[in-house]
């Protein structure tokens, strides 16, 4: 199931596959899956998060995109997941988000993986920060 993933998240691309496939990744992963049913709350979740996320950033964003891609597709009625392991939070997880809020996390995962990759002198943590904080569900006033 990993190496599903992986194969989804790198586009079959063996040279960067191979970048995945490390003890650190995986880990970042485990650690990801801990953190995400929590990241719809927001709350304390977005500073431990940002920290976890920070180390890797590259692949974190990465991550952040098939978890959220896997929450629409969820949203949709359909079962073709990046992370099939995890089918059960990512049901769990899906409810707590309105179609409109995921597809506006995409986005906002896009912009931030364009922010982050595209310029040296930002503050990763601080961009990861403001995007878990725009991850948070909308509650209905």
């Amino acid at each position: 199931e990993w190496a599903h993933l992986v194969a989804h998240i790198t586009g079959g691309d063996l040279e960067e596959a191979v970048g995945w496939l490390t003890p650190q990744v995986r880990h970042l992963r485990q650690e990801f899956l801990v953190l995400a049913p929590e990241l719809p709350l927001g709350k304390g979740v977005v500073f431990r998060a940002a920290a976890v996320l920070a180390t890797d950033a590259p692949r974190a964003l990465r991550l952040l995109s098939a978890w959220y891609r896997d929450l629409i597709v969820w949203r949709a009625g359909l079962d073709l997941l990046y992370n099939e392991d995890a089918k059960g939070l990512v049901a769990e997880v899906s409810q707590l988000y309105t179609t409109r809020d995921l597809l506006h996390a995409q986005w906002s995962i896009g912009r931030a993986e364009r922010l982050i990759m595209g310029r040296t002198n930002v503050n990763v943590r601080l961009a990861l920060e403001a995007l878990l904080v725009e991850l948070r569900a909308k509650r209905p006033a």
